[in-house]
């Protein structure tokens, strides 16, 4: 056919301006062609006004050391970026070479040329490991209780499809664990991820609340997080992952005490109600103040 144009006007992503493309369909028929030539069809290259993202680079997402950033684009156009998490604009500074950031960063790279609209944001977010050591208070249970130790700051992220790889659970009880910090730190915010998969007989917990304290001895009242839904509720009869965002904004942290109400019976809806689920946990990320 003729195609058909798509129109995506946003605000945000595309500086206020309205732009059209055009998609266009070339006919195939299964009996004049094998399978594998419909691959090889190419359609004509239309350039774009708008450049592409920049690329940015690393060893690591987490890091214990001065970490080396590197930008690049494919248009060879001026790149812009910033450190404090805004978003980078035609007087931010402009990238010459790599760069080191030496604590949590998040870095955000825009490219500019002139007659070009300007690229879409790129943003990578880098997570200094100052994680000394974590003493639960109830250890999880087997056999999801491998590498306990390392696994909730590995950087890697679980599925729900399998919860014997990256996860730690624990049955029928609370989490409940202390991270201590290699050095005192301004917090930001922690994160945790969680499985809900009721076929499994996880459950999201009821309840997240984080604890912070200086010295160990003294911690503050509790930041507390209550889940966005109700994991009881038969409509949340599905598999998915929960991520738990506490905000803190607490200075001089050194210790964090992290607590995961369960809710303590699987639901009258399950086929195993009344017995004991399991809270399901894969990561922790310490997020540090970028200021």
């Amino acid at each position: 056919g003729n195609g058909s144009a798509l129109s995506v006007d946003d605000d945000a992503l595309l500086t206020g301006r309205k732009h059209n493309f055009k998609v266009r369909f070339l006919a195939y028929e299964n009996k004049n062609h094998s399978p594998f030539d419909f691959r090889m069809i190419k359609l004509p290259i239309i350039k774009s006004n708008i450049l592409s993202m920049p690329l940015i680079s690393s060893d690591l997402k987490r890091f214990d050391s001065p970490m080396t950033i590197t930008l690049s684009n494919v248009e060879k156009a001026e790149m812009r970026y910033t450190l404090d998490g805004s978003e980078p604009t035609e007087s931010s500074p402009i990238y010459k070479k790599p760069f080191v950031i030496s604590k949590s960063t998040v870095v955000k790279a825009r490219s500019f040329k002139k007659g070009y609209t300007p690229s879409l944001v790129a943003k990578e977010q880098f997570s200094y490991n100052f994680i000394e050591s974590i003493t639960y208070n109830n250890k999880p249970n087997t056999p999801y209780n491998k590498n306990i130790e390392q696994v909730l700051f590995d950087g890697e992220f679980g599925t729900t499809d399998n919860l014997e790889k990256g996860w730690l659970g624990f049955s029928g009880s609370d989490f409940s664990a202390v991270v201590k910090l290699l050095r005192p730190i301004d917090l930001q915010n922690v994160m945790v991820e969680f499985a809900h998969v009721p076929d499994s007989w996880a459950f999201a917990p009821k309840k997240v609340e984080v604890f912070v304290s200086s010295d160990s001895i003294t911690y503050s009242e509790p930041y507390t997080i209550a889940n966005t839904f109700n994991s009881e509720d038969e409509s949340q009869n599905v598999a998915q992952l929960v991520h738990s965002l506490i905000p803190v904004n607490c200075k001089e942290v050194k210790y964090i005490k992290i607590v995961a109400y369960s809710i303590n019976k699987i639901p009258i809806w399950h086929e195993a109600k009344g017995l004991r689920p399991w809270i399901m946990i894969d990561e922790i990320q310490i997020i540090e103040s970028a200021e």
